[in-house]
């Protein structure tokens, strides 16, 4: 699947070349920059503080950030991890049947056993 690519609207005349030196708000540049701009970004997820106890992690090929178990553990307790054969950033609609299988596998492998 191609992705939808939009016409650019026209730039005014008197402004051929002009281009904004910070993100226009509500873009999704601006949406990034509280979390640059912030010290402790870098940190946050191995900082012993925001260790999670428990967590299951379903990673697609096509999201924009795929960690590796061994990476992700490092933010806390990894109890689940799989990787899909394909997908993206919006698993749940381009391959709902193995998001709805992960989900609930990870769920069956945090929830306590009985």
């Amino acid at each position: 699947m191609r992705p939808l690519r939009l016409p650019l609207p026209p730039r005014p005349p008197s402004q051929p070349d002009a281009r904004p030196s910070a993100p226009a708000a509500g873009s999704i540049g601006s949406s990034f920059l509280p979390y640059a701009l912030n010290p402790h970004f870098s940190t946050f997820l191995t900082a012993p503080k925001y260790h999670l106890p428990n967590f299951a992690l379903s990673s697609f090929p096509n999201e924009l950030f795929c960690p590796t178990a061994k990476d992700a553990a490092r933010s806390g307790t990894l109890r689940w991890f799989k990787e899909a054969d394909d997908g993206g950033h919006f698993a749940a609609l381009e391959k709902p049947e193995v998001f709805v299988e992960h989900v609930r596998e990870a769920v069956a492998a945090l929830l306590p056993k009985q």
